[in-house]
């Protein structure tokens, strides 16, 4: 359990359920929220702006590149039926300084390849990796959010990028935890108890149930 306020990165495959997860982490522990990030990519459905994502157009996204707001900046062709799109995604150090400012804990949830950056950034963060309990749960939640074989396919070869990538540098991080269609409850427990300051979890949060959608 930490006493302090430290920014929390949290990696894993996409298509996992980091970003329900945090959320409900956010939910049952409200002294911790969630870092938005920025990204020009079409907003999916069911999304909320300032809520899953803080979408921007690419000019307001090249505007902020422009002036050194980014620390994490990415910028990515995806295939489509059609040609390619080309979609940016970052994160702001102001957007995780305001949070540990006003004393929350910051919550990332990203890709692997940032955390090495972030920790950089930021010295004292703490990061977790979440892995499926197996490859067939991954390619099971990739076929519930995703639309085409193709976008499949890509989304599973990326996913198994970052298991491969855990493997060869667990240094990188701090704890990892197994994900599987039941355990959200116990998971968020676990990671709070870890890792957010003990003033922000008296009470043991929220006891209601969450299973991955």
């Amino acid at each position: 359990m930490s006493n302090l306020n430290n920014l929390i990165v949290i990696a894993g495959p996409p298509g996992l359920g980091k970003s329900y997860l945090v959320k409900y982490l956010t939910i049952q522990y409200p002294m911790s929220r969630r870092v938005l990030a920025i990204t020009t990519r079409k907003k999916l459905p069911g999304h909320i702006d300032n809520l899953d994502y803080r979408y921007v157009t690419d000019e307001e996204y090249v505007r902020m590149r422009n002036v050194g707001k980014f620390i994490i900046d990415r910028e990515k062709d995806i295939p489509r039926e059609n040609g390619t799109i080309n979609i940016k995604n970052g994160f702001t150090k102001d957007s995780i300084t305001e949070v540990l400012d006003s004393g929350l804990t910051p919550i990332v949830d990203t890709h692997d390849h940032n955390v090495e950056d972030l920790k950089h950034a930021f010295p004292y963060a703490r990061a977790i990796f979440f892995k499926p309990e197996s490859e067939e749960l991954l390619v099971s939640r990739m076929i519930l959010r995703s639309e085409t074989t193709d976008v499949i396919d890509r989304r599973l070869q990326d996913g198994l990028k970052e298991l491969a990538n855990y493997e060869r540098h667990p240094e990188l991080y701090d704890a990892c935890y197994t994900i599987n269609e039941t355990n959200l409850d116990e998971t968020v427990k676990a990671i709070a108890q870890e890792f957010l300051p003990k003033e922000s979890i008296r009470g043991e949060g929220n006891s209601d149930k969450y299973t991955l959608l």
